[in-house]
């Protein structure tokens, strides 16, 4: 293990980041042979230059967070040369996806990251903003008569995802269509088949081996995929006073089955990712063989989308149990393998922030340093970015904001400085 103390005095983490300005550099390291991620004989690249998740947009948030804290250096003209990169990705593949990590929501994030007092690119952003409201409508369009999947959704390629960017929008146009994405999340909680919508199908599960270990379908229930990921937009909405008939009932609909299928393991409160049908018709638990305490699986998303649903519903019993489900995993974190926002440290660090943030309390100071310290464990100057992904056992080159460096550098901006965009959006945090 690296020595900690040894290692802060070389992490330079406005170097590191400068070292993201060059997209030739960029395209050189991720999209070489040894980059590659070869997955049951296919090839699969962190390069996906319009995506929030591996590509351009996450440049854009990290450069606008550094020129809102040093505006005297150079990083707005570095995240306006990636913006540049952007519109030229558009114009060679075009983007109809309203998506916040892989489509339209993610890049006027970006932008707004670089223009948080939205003068600069007003002719760019109105043009992405129509599209991506009539993309908002032909994807609701196509929910109405289809079985449910997860990509509908969730947060990552979902309605979940893109509900985060239009709460930051306060134009009447974004709130009509926030208002018409919210009655459809709260629709996923009725029971049609005597269990609720947002049950996922065999056939509709991600890969073939999840289809087979769940011939009867499951209930997703983490941040990234699942039901956590509706409750935090649920909530949020009206902690900020945008409401739709139902919803305080979805949420405590929602906030009764986590809770409810919550396990207690090692003195640690947990999730399952999923729950089988089974499980649920039979009123029984799942066991957790294996945990992971990240931001897209487990206690960390849970607990932050319990906090917000009790601070909605003003429910301290709620509350207190997201507070007692993220205290419980202090210095106990397991499946945690990288310093990224996705799988590892960042993500958790993000939610302690979160939780010291909206509880106003010191008590998570002490835990904070130790997760930060597990970071800068992670810090490698001989990589040209200063921190890798790990991918399914091999160390890899991504500049994103789930799985890359750009994630874990805004994440250690954050606890420094608090943030000044409004990146932490993407995350529902």
């Amino acid at each position: 293990m690296k020595n900690t103390l040894q290692l802060k005095t070389k992490f330079d983490l406005k170097k590191c980041a400068e070292n993201h300005a060059d997209h030739h550099k960029i395209d050189e390291l991720i999209n070489s042979e040894e980059n590659i991620v070869i997955i049951d004989g296919t090839k699969y690249s962190n390069w996906h230059p319009l995506a929030l998740s591996h590509g351009f947009p996450s440049l854009c948030l990290l450069f606008g967070e550094l020129s809102s804290l040093f505006p005297k250096e150079s990083w707005e003209e570095y995240g306006h040369n990636y913006l540049q990169q952007i519109v030229l990705s558009i114009k060679t593949y075009g983007i109809k996806n309203p998506s916040m990590f892989s489509g339209i929501s993610g890049i006027l994030l970006g932008i707004d990251g670089l223009d948080p007092d939205h003068l600069k690119y007003p002719k760019l952003k109105g043009n992405l903003k129509k599209v991506l409201l009539r993309s908002v409508e032909e994807k609701l369009n196509l929910l109405a008569d289809k079985e449910v999947e997860m990509t509908d959704y969730d947060i990552i390629e979902g309605l979940s995802g893109t509900s985060l960017y239009l709460l930051t929008q306060d134009d009447d146009e974004s709130l009509h269509w926030l208002t018409r994405i919210l009655n459809y999340l709260v629709s996923l909680t009725d029971e049609r088949f005597g269990y609720p919508n947002f049950h996922i199908s065999s056939r509709n599960q991600f890969t073939e081996e999840e289809a087979k270990l769940y011939p009867d379908g499951n209930f997703n229930l983490g941040m990234a995929h699942g039901i956590a990921g509706i409750l935090l937009v649920l909530s949020k909405s009206m902690l900020k006073g945008i409401t739709v008939p139902g919803q305080a009932i979805a949420i405590e609909y929602i906030v009764d089955f986590l809770i409810k299928n919550s396990i207690v393991k090692n003195q640690k409160i947990i999730w399952p990712a999923m729950l089988t049908l089974e499980n649920y018709l039979t009123n029984t638990k799942t066991d957790v063989v294996e945990n992971r305490d990240a931001w897209c699986y487990g206690t960390p998303g849970v607990a932050v989308a319990l906090l917000y649903a009790g601070k909605a519903l003003e429910r301290e019993d709620i509350i207190d149990f997201s507070s007692q489900s993220i205290r419980s995993i202090y210095s106990k974190e397991e499946g945690l393998f990288s310093a990224t926002i996705c799988h590892g440290y960042s993500g958790l660090l993000n939610t302690l922030l979160t939780f010291k943030k909206e509880l106003g309390t010191s008590d998570f100071d002490e835990y904070i340093k130790v997760v930060k310290e597990e970071i800068l464990r992670f810090y490698d100057e001989k990589n040209h970015f200063g921190f890798t992904s790990i991918e399914f056992g091999k160390s890899v080159t991504d500049i994103g904001l789930l799985g890359g460096s750009s994630g874990v550098l805004l994440t250690l901006l954050r606890e420094r400085y608090g943030n000044r965009s409004s990146w932490i959006e993407a995350l529902g945090y």
